[in-house]
């Protein structure tokens, strides 16, 4: 591995829909701090595993800023949502539901 030259740095990127920051400064260990959307937080071990290959010490803090939704266009595949609901009625049916089968969000 090569030392590098001073641990303060600061660089940003994107990738798709997606921007990255990263800063680090002098550590004596090495600490990440990652700050990011909570529907990335699965990635979270991945990414701390990666940055852990290539950095051996330092303040690492990333931010994920959450995507603008403004421009994200949604596809709907009608065809295949139609067999879905298909699916679920058949599935009442059999099972003797009295429940509708819709569309909900929890929030």
């Amino acid at each position: 591995m090569k030392t590098p030259q001073s641990m303060t740095g600061y660089g940003k990127g994107a990738a798709g829909n997606f921007k990255v920051e990263i800063r680090s400064s002098n550590h004596k260990n090495l600490d990440i701090h990652i700050n990011m959307p909570y529907f990335l937080f699965p990635f979270e071990p991945e990414i701390k595993k990666i940055i852990k290959k290539t950095i051996e010490r330092g303040h690492i803090e990333i931010f994920v800023p959450k995507q603008e939704m403004d421009n994200i266009k949604l596809k709907v595949n009608k065809s295949l949502a139609r067999e879905y609901y298909n699916a679920f009625v058949s599935l009442r049916d059999e099972l003797s539901l009295s429940d509708n089968i819709g569309i909900f969000m929890k929030g």
